[in-house]
C-alpha cells in the first residue's frame, strides 16, 4: 500500500522544506467527469491532495451515473475513487487510483459484485502512460500475485525458494520502472512510478533518478514525496543544500544531537531540547492520522507513570501537516509528556523519519542516539529495555 504523504512544497527551481502555502505557479486547475456505466444514482468517495498541501475527501453523488469535480493540484497528484463509502483501505477491488494532472479528464467504470470493471480513463497523458506501462508488465504482476498466493500454501522448507523468486520478480518490476523514468523524465507517470517503488531501491539509486526528473515533475506532489524520502535518508549534504532553502539548511546543518533542536509546543513557544541534558529521552514520532500511534498512547501513559522517579523524559513529536488537528488530538487523548510540533520538519530530517510511524527512539543523556528502533509501548518491551539501559550505565 502506498499512502500519500505531503511535507514539502515547490518553490522557484528548488523543492523547499518548511513551507506550507501553495505556490501560484504550481497550483493548476483540473476537471474530472466521473461516469458510472450502471443504472440510477450512485454514491462514491473521492480523495486527492490539493495545492495547499491539504487532503480533500468528498462524498459525491453520481446523478444518473454522472458527477463533475473541479479542483486545484500541485501540477500532478494521485486521486482515489472509493466506490464503497465504508471502505477504509487505500487499495482493493472497489478502489480506483489514477494520476490527476491539470486539464479535463474523464473516468468511467462499472461494478460487478463490488469489483471495478470496464474502467476507462481519458484526458490525462500521465495516467494513460502509467496504464500502458502496467499492461506491458502484466506478466510480472501476475507472477507476483501467483507467488504471493503460493507462499500461503508451501511448507517452511519451500518458503525460502518462493521468497527468492518473489524478490527476483519485484526487482525486475523496479528495473522496468527505472527504465521508464530514464526514458521519460518529463512525464508525471515517471514521478508516480519512482514514488511507488522508492522503498524497493537503494537511496543512492533513488537520488540519482530523482535528479533525472524534469523541474515540472520534481515540483509535482510525486516529486515532493520522493525528495522528502531522499532528503531524510541521504547523507549527501551537498544534495541537501541544493534541494532546500538556505534558512532550513542553515538550521539543519547545525544539529549534531537532540540538544541542538528547538521545536514549538502547543502554545507556540519554542522549547530547546537542551533542557533535557543529563536525562534519557524517549522520542515518539507520531501523527493524529496514524492509527497505530493512537493505539500506543494508553501504553505510553502507563510507561510514563511507571518511570516517574527515573531520569527519563518522554517527548512526542508530531509530523502532522495540520497544526489544529495535532492540538485537538493532544486534548482528545490527554497526551502526557512533552508534546512538540515539528513545524519545519527539522527533527524528521535529522532522525530520518519518513511516513513509517510510529517511531520510537531512545536518546542518551549526552543527546546521542542509543536505539533508533525501540519497541512500541504496546509491545510491553520498551519499559524493560529502558530500565536495562539505565541500570547498565550506573
Amino acid at each position: 500500500m502506498f499512502v500519500i504523504g505531503f511535507f514539502i512544497i515547490a518553490y522557484s527551481h528548488k523543492v523547499v522544506y518548511a513551507q506550507r502555502n501553495g505556490n501560484n505557479d504550481s497550483c493548476k486547475m483540473f476537471s474530472l467527469k466521473i461516469s458510472y456505466q450502471g443504472i440510477g444514482n450512485k454514491k462514491a468517495k473521492f480523495f486527492y491532495n490539493n495545492c495547499n498541501n491539504s487532503s480533500e475527501t468528498e462524498t459525491i453523488i453520481l446523478k444518473n451515473g454522472v458527477a463533475l469535480i473541479k479542483g486545484f493540484v500541485n501540477r500532478a497528484t494521485e486521486g482515489l475513487l472509493f466506490t464503497d463509502l465504508d471502505n477504509i483501505n487505500m487499495d482493493g477491488p472497489g478502489v480506483i487510483r489514477f494520476i490527476i494532472e491539470p486539464g479535463n479528464m474523464t473516468l468511467s467504470y462499472l461494478l460487478k459484485k463490488d469489483t471495478v470493471i470496464n474502467k476507462q480513463f481519458l484526458g490525462a497523458n500521465a495516467e494513460n502512460q502509467k496504464l500502458a506501462w502496467t499492461k506491458n508488465n502484466d506478466e510480472l504482476f501476475n507472477r507476483r500475485i501467483n507467488l504471493d498466493n503460493l507462499l500461503r500454501r508451501v511448507n517452511k522448507d519451500q518458503k525460502a525458494e518462493v521468497l527468492k523468486l518473489m524478490d527476483t520478480t519485484i526487482n525486475q518490476i523496479v528495473i522496468n520502472a527505472l527504465s521508464f523514468v530514464k526514458n521519460n523524465p518529463n512525464s508525471y507517470a515517471s514521478g508516480y512510478l519512482l514514488r511507488r517503488y522508492h522503498k524497493k531501491m537503494p537511496i543512492d539509486t533513488l537520488k540519482a533518478y530523482y535528479s533525472m526528473l524534469s523541474e515540472s515533475v520534481n515540483r509535482s506532489d510525486f516529486g515532493k514525496e520522493i525528495l522528502k524520502e531522499v532528503y531524510s535518508l541521504t547523507d549527501d549534504m551537498n544534495f541537501r543544500a541544493q534541494n532546500s532553502d538556505s534558512v532550513f539548511f542553515d538550521k539543519f546543518k547545525t544539529i549534531k544531537t537532540l540538544h541542538d533542536i528547538s521545536l514549538p509546543d502547543t502554545s507556540g513557544n519554542d522549547v530547546s531540547l537542551s533542557m533535557l541534558k543529563g536525562k534519557y529521552v524517549v522520542l515518539d514520532f507520531w501523527a493524529s492520522w496514524c492509527s497505530p500511534c493512537i493505539e500506543n498512547i494508553p501504553y505510553m501513559h502507563k510507561l510514563i507513570n511507571e518511570m516517574v522517579n527515573m531520569p527519563v523524559a518522554f517527548v512526542s513529536i508530531s509530523i502532522d501537516d495540520d497544526h489544529g488537528k495535532w492540538k485537538k488530538a493532544i486534548k482528545k487523548y490527554k497526551m502526557q509528556g512533552l508534546n512538540l510540533y515539528d513545524s519545519d520538519k527539522l527533527a524528521q530530517a535529522y532522525y530520518k523519519i519518513t511516513n513509517g510511524i510510529p517511531v520510537y527512539l531512545i536518546i542518551g543523556p549526552d543527546g546521542n542516539i542509543i536505539n533508533n528502533n525501540a519497541p512500541q509501548p504496546i509491545s510491553g518491551k520498551l519499559a524493560p529495555l529502558l530500565k536495562s539501559i539505565i541500570e547498565q550505565s550506573k
